[in-house]
């Protein structure tokens, strides 16, 4: 089933006395309208280094193996290893640049408060503006149910929130304790119904793109009281990139450390999880690659730390992985599609930078 579709609809009455999914009277909705209770059918971060930012501390350090020592210590024979000499590398974790938590995805928890009955938008409990990735989940009771063949008889609990920008996605699930037979209607700003669900199954799932606007969603009973949750889940859409695939931040070779990306190639377009590799001559360990967000500034970014072990100092290699969970993690952000990479000695050299995009989104 899909939610927001924004469809032209009539206002779809939700419930028989039978409990079936018959089909009501249409209502009178448009703009000012109000909320039918007619029956029928049924979302550490910093420390990165920049030009001349100092590398935050705190980290979880990447004890990475001899360059190339995957089993049998025939380099490039480890499993999995697509970067050549770096299949026997490992991660042990990553950490937040600056040692600071990350701030990813919001997790807001909300309760009921009555009176949140309509019967337009603004006699609705408001659930705020959704511009950012986070998950808001309610709970909340309705006191009473019942139908009489027409309309709810019982409590309605009705909920308005805002989309801010088009491309997003929005999942929600309800679901209630007992054998109540609980319906749920979800309506446009002008309160017109586009998308329900008068079944007796629980718990109660749709998802799909969310337009920008306000929205509203109704939970009713159409027999007994019932303790419900609702969890509805807001992805901030992803932007399409036309950036230039060159990084701002800058590189500073010092006391003859010098870095040399391997992969991936600069301005790639990834799927991630994607892995990341980069060889090393001169540089004391450990090393930290960063990952940034775009603008690419410390608070926009993570790292990964790598140290030498017995591999010579002018001869050793790192790989690691760049994934969904911890840009989601760690707060990572673009305001492009953009995404930059860069790694940085312990005593501050920095290699040259790169960038990369997630698929399908391209940099020029």
């Amino acid at each position: 089933m899909k939610l927001l579709s924004c469809a032209a609809l009539s206002l779809m009455t939700v419930v028989c006395c039978s409990g079936g999914a018959g089909k009501g009277d249409e209502g009178a909705s448009g703009a000012g309208g109000s909320v039918s209770t007619e029956s029928g059918g049924r979302a550490g971060r910093g420390g990165g280094p920049g030009a001349s930012g100092e590398a935050g501390e705190g980290g979880i350090r990447d004890e990475g193996s001899v360059p190339g020592a995957g089993e049998g210590g025939v380099p490039g024979a480890g499993e999995g290893g697509a970067i050549e000499g770096l299949a026997g590398d490992t991660d042990e974790g990553r950490g937040p640049g600056g040692g600071r938590g990350g701030s990813g995805p919001q997790t807001v928890q909300v309760s009921e408060v009555e009176p949140n009955n309509g019967p337009t938008l603004t006699g609705l409990q408001d659930l705020g503006t959704f511009d950012v990735s986070k998950t808001v989940t309610l709970k909340g009771k309705l006191s009473t149910g019942g139908n009489d063949g027409t309309m709810y008889t019982g409590d309605f609990d009705g909920f308005v929130f805002t989309v801010a920008a088009a491309g997003g996605t929005l999942t929600l699930n309800a679901d209630w304790m007992g054998a109540a037979d609980v319906d749920l209607v979800v309506y446009d700003a002008n309160l017109s119904p586009i998308f329900e669900d008068g079944t007796t199954a629980k718990p109660i799932q749709t998802t799909g793109p969310a337009p920008v606007g306000k929205f509203a969603f109704v939970l009713f009973s159409k027999d007994t009281p019932a303790d419900w949750t609702v969890t509805l889940t807001y992805t901030k859409p992803v932007p399409t990139s036309d950036a230039s695939c060159t990084s701002p931040l800058q590189e500073a070779a010092t006391g003859g450390c010098e870095f040399t990306p391997i992969a991936p190639a600069n301005g790639a377009s990834l799927v991630l999880p994607a892995e990341i590799g980069f060889s090393s001559c001169g540089c004391e360990t450990p090393v930290k690659i960063y990952i940034y967000g775009n603008p690419p500034t410390p608070e926009n970014s993570y790292y990964i730390e790598k140290t030498r072990g017995s591999a010579p100092l002018c001869s050793w290699t790192g790989k690691s992985s760049i994934t969904q969970e911890d840009l989601t993690q760690f707060g990572i952000t673009s305001d492009n599609g953009l995404y930059h990479w860069q790694i940085r000695s312990w005593h501050g050299s920095l290699g040259p930078a790169r960038t990369f995009t997630l698929a399908p989104s391209v940099c020029k």
